[in-house]
C-alpha cells in the first residue's frame, strides 16, 4: 500500500464509546489498530507501518488541540467575511467601536455577561467534558449569529447539543 493508513479516535464516536464502556479512547483505539492490522495481514495486504498514524498519538493530537484553540479564540466578522481573533472583538466592545445588539453598554456588564456575549460570537461552543482531560469539549458553531443568547444561557447550559450547535 502506498498511502498512509490512519486510525481515528478524534471526535464524539470514540468519546461516546469511552463514556458508555468506561474504556479510555486511546486503549480502545490501540486495540482496534492491532485487530485491523491483523485482518489486513490475513487478507494478504502488506502495509508499511511507518506510513500510518493515529489520532491518539501525541504528535498528532497536539496539533488538533492547537487548531481547536485557534478556532476557539476566533469569531466570524461578517464585515470582512473572515474569522478574527476574539481579543479584537473585546477591544472593539471596550472602545465602543462595536455595540451590543440589545443596546447595553459593555462597561456595565458583569464578567459572566461579558463571557456570554463573547461566547455567542465564538466559532466554537463548549460542550460535554472531554474524556481524557476533563476540559470542556469544543464543537463547531455556525458563524451566522441570529441574536445574542439571553442572560439565562450560562456556561452550565451549553449552546451545543447532540442535535447540533447554534448561538441563536
Amino acid at each position: 500500500m502506498l498511502h498512509a493508513l490512519g486510525f481515528d479516535a478524534f471526535g464524539l464516536p470514540a468519546e461516546q464509546y469511552a463514556i458508555q464502556t468506561g474504556t479510555h479512547p486511546r486503549v480502545r483505539t490501540e486495540a482496534n489498530i492491532v485487530n485491523f492490522r491483523r485482518q489486513l495481514g490475513r487478507l494478504g495486504f502488506g502495509h508499511d507501518a511507518r506510513r500510518s498514524f493515529s489520532t491518539t498519538d501525541v504528535d498528532y493530537y497536539k496539533w488538533t488541540q492547537w487548531i481547536f484553540l485557534q478556532i476557539y479564540n476566533a469569531w466570524f466578522d461578517p464585515a470582512v467575511n473572515k474569522a478574527r481573533p476574539v481579543v479584537e472583538l473585546v477591544a472593539e466592545f471596550e472602545s465602543g467601536t462595536k455595540t451590543l445588539d440589545d443596546g447595553r453598554a459593555w462597561a456595565n456588564l458583569s464578567a459572566d455577561e461579558r463571557a456570554d456575549v463573547i461566547d455567542s460570537y465564538r466559532l466554537v461552543c463548549t460542550g460535554p467534558t472531554r474524556w481524557s482531560t476533563g476540559a470542556p469539549a469544543l464543537a463547531p458553531c455556525w458563524p451566522t449569529r441570529k441574536s445574542r443568547p439571553t442572560a439565562a444561557a450560562s456556561a452550565a447550559t451549553s449552546r451545543c447539543s447532540e442535535s447540533g450547535c447554534g448561538s441563536g
